[in-house]
């Protein structure tokens, strides 16, 4: 397995879940090979004869690179890898460090994006006008 990082804050891996498109019942994070899935009982059925019961057992060789929870993991793709925002390997901490430490650059990015979708809506707002007035 990859290397572990210090944990993230609770405010960012939250942010992390409300935007994780996807949730699976049996799911790898790709930064370090660990491979998540669900205990929930309603689940149980979704899993293929005996698939369940081989990653618990798994799970009890391997409890660290086997974790399950009692929810379908949520992951996301992060950076071009599958990321499961729960995982104890928290690699995710270097974005939020980046992120933390460059406020500054993060307003000034989003700010320059706002102009730039801006001046785009008022020259599309410019041709709508023009051809409104070449059909009346």
């Amino acid at each position: 397995m990859g290397k572990d990082f210090p944990p993230l804050s609770e405010e960012f891996r939250d942010a992390l879940r409300k935007n994780c498109g996807s949730g699976s019942i049996s799911i790898s994070c790709e930064y370090c090979g660990r491979h998540h899935f669900s205990e929930d009982p309603d689940e149980e059925g979704f899993f293929d004869e005996g698939e369940l019961e081989k990653l618990r057992e798994k799970q009890n060789r391997k409890p660290d690179k086997y974790i399950s929870h009692n929810h379908s993991p949520s992951f996301m793709t992060l950076m071009g890898k599958q990321y499961v925002p729960d995982c104890p390997c928290n690699s995710a901490k270097p974005f939020e460090d980046f992120l933390t430490k460059n406020t500054n650059l993060v307003a000034d990015f989003y700010e320059s994006l706002a102009r730039a979708s801006q001046r785009e809506a008022e020259t599309s707002s410019g041709i709508s006008k023009r051809v409104t007035a070449s059909l009346r």
